[in-house]
């Protein structure tokens, strides 16, 4: 149980600091993608395992087109999302990709993946499993 694995873009050290300062959109998208991945390697799982994905971008316009690019790099045909967005009326080029439901949508799941993605490339992925 626990988190089986954690994922990030920000520098190594004793501590991990999870901090980097370029904001290029490209690069960006590149940096939320490999924190996904990280995450899934240091889990030992698949995109498919991962029933329940909560993103959690900047709320701006070029944090979520990044997240909504990341997420759908990395998870491709199978994007699990269960909750809709107070907020969200219709998607961009890259937030309709991601099958963002208008309802929340019933799912009994024992793990999922959280993002935790902030300005300037700090980004953290986690995945929390039930404890058994």
């Amino acid at each position: 149980g626990g988190a089986p694995g954690r994922g990030d873009t920000g520098r190594s050290g004793r501590i991990r600091i999870l901090v980097e300062r370029r904001t290029y959109l490209r690069s960006e998208r590149r940096r939320a993608a490999r924190s996904l991945l990280r995450c899934l390697a240091d889990a030992g799982m698949q995109p498919e395992e991962i029933p329940y994905v909560n993103a959690h971008a900047t709320s701006t316009p070029l944090g979520d087109y990044n997240e909504a690019l990341a997420i759908d790099e990395v998870f491709g045909a199978n994007k699990p999302f269960i909750a809709p967005n107070i907020n969200f009326a219709q998607g961009d080029e890259a937030t309709s990709k991601l099958n963002i439901p208008a309802r929340k949508v019933d799912l009994a799941f024992d793990r999922f993946l959280s993002n935790s993605f902030g300005f300037g490339g700090t980004n953290s992925t986690l995945i929390i499993k039930k404890c058994k």
